[in-house]
């Protein structure tokens, strides 16, 4: 299942609709887009990281430990569940501008490669969420 969702791609400039409504879609994407995307894929590796260290140090801090490790596991779970459903080809794949389709078809790989991103993720989101309690804990 693909979800498009290129509205965030039209407000930063990155594409634009040429459809002139008889029926025909056509789009004129950038060449930033590409780009631009890419660094926001590689930034969720610092985000997840420090969101969920910062989120659990600050619970924790004010005395909420379970509901710390509750938040916690239940990010590293959907993470993990959504990392195996796009693996497995599944899962919904998100696409955030159009993207023409090459000569050879690597989709399989790109699955596999994209839910060891979440499962890469997930686990960054689990040290994060320790780091986070035991930075709490010091004294």
């Amino acid at each position: 299942m693909k979800i498009k969702w290129y509205w965030l791609a039209e407000q930063l400039g990155l594409m634009e609709d040429l459809s002139v409504g008889n029926g025909d879609v056509l789009y004129r994407v950038s060449a930033k887009a590409d780009d631009f995307f890419e660094a926001a894929f590689f930034a969720l590796i610092p985000f997840f990281l420090l969101t969920a260290l910062l989120l659990s140090f600050l619970l924790c801090r004010k005395g909420h430990l379970s509901r710390a490790r509750q938040i916690i596991l239940f990010g590293v779970g959907v993470l993990l569940v959504y990392g195996i459903l796009r693996a497995t080809g599944v899962g919904p794949y998100i696409q955030f501008y159009p993207q023409s389709a090459g000569f050879i078809d690597l989709s399989p790989i790109t699955n596999i490669l994209s839910g060891f991103y979440c499962a890469f993720l997930a686990l960054l989101w689990g040290l994060g969420g320790w780091l986070g309690r035991k930075l709490a804990h010091k004294k």
